[in-house]
């Protein structure tokens, strides 16, 4: 049951989830009696989280919480064991909190040693809130692919294998014994080429009295592998935790593969260059205090389609060209046509923020703007008309109390280019911005090119 998983059944008809629930999890009928819950944010999810967020370290979990499965996943759990109570639940995490992390992201990266009690408390407290939210957890895994940490495209953690022997071991099995759980722990959940470390791990001493189970995947190597470990300890659980192509078939990334991949991106936008011209640099230095710039905007984590571009948050990014899936539009609604030529996107991103949505911006890729054949003074008209007239709008949707403060700001900024203006000889402009001020004040924004065409 992933994040988006319980979101897409949060959003049916509850008398068509019921049905659907009932043909898929009812013993009489499908009967599926296993359930994989994620242990904060994976590749499908609607947005990056943990269950201790934060860029501070908290090794006493102070911050913990499950409050973001309440909203969807939890009471989706609920009438999936409704149907089947003895449906069998066990949680992986794709990625520790990111201040447990090297890189101190969930994004790639690797578990950091010291703070692997920490860790281990993490799972005694989803186990035990799972428990009191009516939803039992019989089984976890260390980490979902411990072998890679996806290069930092989505949550994902890299476990080397000692480190995943003394975390269970050492922290992981203890704690839940102290805790008088009996939540099962299962090692590696990763594709079947990993046998050899599977062996390895479980000739450690002190792994087959806190290891009962291996999780395995078949993107990668021989199922028959499993059998070898199997024979060699049988009293070690085998399970068949997730699957799909071997990827390393050459018809892998066919074109159904790559228009799905596509499909993750949530909204982007790229840098704007125009003929030989690259606006890159006087926009980011002019807005690096309020943290915009122009490149990607990636609702969420979803970047796993863009390798090797380097992602860094913001605010909101404005530009000419982006993509959207459809839940974002969905949740957040369309741009608001009432800015008509500028700010919608930023105010898109702002309303996305209200829904947990993040924005990042990657400088890397460049989009040709072709700025069409309007003489270039009516372009700068338009543009000083409808940037100056469209903060008002922002700032009365957005900001409640500044308004007031902002309007005199936003005032003083546009008095002062219609006087610079006006010193340039440019009348035009000045009339521009003297309309943008009166219209912003007075609430009237959409269209209003006749005013200087």
């Amino acid at each position: 049951m992933t994040d988006a998983a319980a979101f897409t059944f949060n959003r049916l008809d509850p008398n068509a989830r019921a049905k659907l629930f009932h043909q898929l999890f009812h013993p009489s009928q499908l009967g599926l009696n296993v359930n994989r819950v994620c242990m904060g944010a994976s590749d499908y999810a609607t947005k990056v989280y943990s269950y201790c967020d934060g860029a501070e370290p908290d090794p006493e979990l102070k911050r913990f919480s499950i409050d973001h499965d309440r909203q969807w996943i939890l009471p989706m759990l609920r009438e999936a064991r409704a149907q089947n109570p003895e449906m069998f639940i066990f949680g992986s995490p794709w990625s520790p909190p990111g201040w447990m992390k090297s890189n101190g992201s969930m994004l790639g990266g690797n578990m950091q040693r010291r703070y692997m009690d920490a860790h281990a408390q993490y799972f005694v407290r989803f186990v035990q809130d799972y428990g009191k939210e009516g939803i039992p957890v019989h089984a976890v895994t260390v980490n979902n692919e411990v072998d890679t940490d996806q290069d930092g495209r989505m949550p994902a953690c890299a476990w080397p294998q000692e480190y995943e022997v003394d975390f269970i071991r050492g922290h992981l099995g203890p704690a839940l014994k102290a805790a008088s759980l009996d939540t099962q722990v299962w090692m590696l959940d990763h594709n079947y080429n990993l046998w050899g470390r599977a062996l390895a791990s479980l000739a450690e001493p002190g792994m087959l009295e806190h290891c009962q189970g291996i999780a395995w995947h078949g993107y990668v190597g021989d199922a028959a592998r499993v059998t070898q470990v199997q024979e060699a300890y049988p009293q070690i659980g085998m399970y068949w935790t997730e699957g799909g192509p071997d990827i390393t078939d050459p018809n892998y990334f066919d074109p159904l593969f790559i228009e799905a991949l596509e499909c993750k991106l949530a909204l982007v936008t790229c840098e704007e260059i125009t003929g030989s011209t690259s606006k890159k640099e006087s926009i980011k230095d002019d807005y690096k205090t309020v943290s915009e710039a122009l490149g990607y905007f990636l609702i969420s984590f979803v970047a796993p389609a863009l390798p090797g571009y380097p992602l860094q948050p913001v605010d909101y990014v404005p530009g000419t060209v982006f993509l959207a899936r459809r839940i974002v539009f969905e949740q957040v609604g369309l741009l608001d046509e009432q800015y008509f030529f500028s700010g919608e996107i930023a105010d898109f991103c702002r309303r996305a923020k209200a829904y947990g949505h993040d924005a990042f911006v990657a400088l890397d890729v460049l989009a040709e703007h072709d700025t069409g054949h309007a003489p270039s003074r009516l372009r700068d008209t338009l543009y000083a008309y409808y940037s100056l007239r469209n903060r008002y709008l922002f700032v009365r949707k957005h900001h409640g109390s500044e308004t007031a403060r902002l309007f005199a700001y936003w005032t003083g900024v546009g008095s002062q280019q219609i006087a610079r203006s006006l010193m340039r000889g440019n009348a035009s402009r000045a009339r521009a911005l003297f309309l943008a001020l009166a219209h912003g004040l007075t609430n009237r924004y959409g269209n209003q090119n006749a005013k200087f065409l």
